[in-house]
């Protein structure tokens, strides 16, 4: 299926959930599941396609999608912001149709409930629901994009172990959410066990075009690393940020200034294997 001429995968996960909803004889509520989740995922792909980005295929999730796109978001702050922040803001103006045409839908309640459990749910500061990115993003910008996403990655972690408690104890209480409860807890903690090993080169794949440096007589403000010249290149890329173009002064034993590096030469040194050198070795 094609949406936008992006393909549309339907993840396992969402076939086990419709399943589910088709044996307790809640078929119409899980179709309408779906088209909600599918709406929802159109609002990240309306916004990431204005800002410039070609998605290559997106897969559908019981909690909304992952989207493949050409260029990791993590790399700039507020493209991110803008693309988790469209599919909360679309299930948002579903709610306000909800009410608007009330007295005209029979699944009323159903439409309602559905929206207003993916807005709330996706606001959770845990990756990779869009909350978790929208952490990420605001955490880039205060510190480092490794420790942003390490956080991001931890907090989805955690909020995956609290919700599978949740949906063990409501199983023994026979609650109707305990399957939708467990299935989402366990995509979590998978999703965000997968992302704690990326994240931890994430910072090392860096695109060249990610900042632009500046042009004659342009002026931009740049973060400042200090780093020994036996620091190790790889923990020098850790520090890097991921909106402002970062400069490394490098000193030596008596902390006198030995030489000045843009994150340039970080970066490149890093993606060709040389993580491990040492900045002395790389400059010198």
């Amino acid at each position: 299926m094609k949406l936008f001429k992006v393909k549309i995968y339907l993840n396992p996960l969402f076939l086990v959930v419709i399943i589910l909803f088709s044996v307790t004889q809640l078929l119409a509520e899980g179709l309408i599941l779906f088209f909600v989740v599918m709406f929802h995922e159109f609002g990240h792909i309306v916004v990431a396609k204005i800002l410039g980005y070609d998605i290559e295929k997106v897969e559908i999730l019981p909690v909304g999608g992952v989207a493949v796109i050409n260029q990791p978001l993590e790399f700039n702050s507020r493209d991110e912001w803008f693309i988790a922040l469209a599919g909360p803001f679309n299930n948002l103006i579903m709610i306000f149709i909800c009410f608007i045409f009330k007295s005209h839908l029979n699944y009323f309640t159903v439409i309602l409930n559905a929206n207003l459990i993916l807005f709330l749910f996706n606001l959770l500061p845990a990756f990779p629901l869009d909350g978790g990115r929208v952490l990420r993003a605001y955490l880039s910008n205060k510190t480092s994009l490794s420790q942003a996403n390490k956080f991001a990655v931890l907090m989805g972690f955690f909020c995956g172990i609290l919700l599978l408690g949740i949906s063990i104890y409501s199983f023994f209480y026979a609650n109707e959410y305990s399957v939708y409860l467990l299935v989402l807890s366990s995509f979590i903690i998978i999703a965000s066990r997968k992302e704690y090993t990326r994240a931890t080169y994430s910072s090392f794949n860096l695109s060249f075009q990610k900042k632009a440096c500046p042009k004659r007589g342009e002026v931009s403000s740049s973060k400042v690393i200090m780093a020994h010249y036996d620091s190790l290149v790889y923990k020098v890329a850790k520090e890097l940020n991921s909106t402002n173009t970062s400069l490394v002064i490098v000193i030596d034993d008596n902390g006198q200034i030995v030489d000045l590096i843009t994150e340039y030469l970080v970066i490149e040194a890093v993606n060709r294997g040389m993580g491990n050198l040492t900045i002395k070795k790389l400059v010198f």
